[in-house]
């Protein structure tokens, strides 16, 4: 059951994740690495940042074993960019996967209905080039909150469930 929660702060998606791995077999929880970058250059002097709260909730994460942590780095645009080259530029900001993404599907709109259209939503445009973006995603790796000012996408651990490769044959 998608679920995409609106404007929540990062330790109010951590409990969410908590509490739909007791209801749930599995849980993705999602997360575009470029909020919490911003967050971190924000953060006053002596507190904690956001980068350092979300290697502690990964770390946690990593004990429930239907929870998988999926980062994009900096955003989902470079996942959808993944199906059209194999890159693993770093992007500080979205804007820059968002820039070279258009240069493929220059019609693209970061809204709801440019994703649910129907008849030609997101998946339709790309599910052609699926095979093509796991690929690109696997070479780039996992991502590592030590180091991290690498373009990635882990949005291959999604495709590579067991229950949803039965969905999609």
């Amino acid at each position: 059951m998608p679920e995409i929660p609106q404007k929540k702060t990062l330790k109010e998606q951590y409990n969410r994740v908590i509490e739909l791995s007791a209801h749930y077999d599995n849980v993705f929880w999602i997360v575009d690495y470029d909020v919490i970058a911003r967050e971190t250059l924000a953060t006053k002097k002596g507190a904690e940042t956001a980068a350092q709260i979300f290697k502690k909730y990964c770390k946690a994460l990593e004990q429930l074993p239907n929870v998988t942590v999926i980062v994009n780095n900096p955003c989902l645009e470079f996942w959808l960019l993944l199906h059209f080259e194999s890159t693993g530029k770093y992007f500080n900001e979205c804007e820059g996967a968002t820039k070279q993404l258009k240069k493929h599907l220059p019609d693209y709109e970061k809204t709801l209905r440019y994703y649910t259209k129907q008849g030609n939503d997101i998946y339709l445009k790309l599910r052609g080039r699926l095979q093509n973006a796991i690929l690109n995603a696997q070479k780039l790796g996992c991502f590592d909150c030590d180091n991290p000012k690498k373009g990635m996408s882990e949005m291959h651990l999604l495709f590579n469930c067991a229950e949803l490769k039965q969905i999609s044959t």
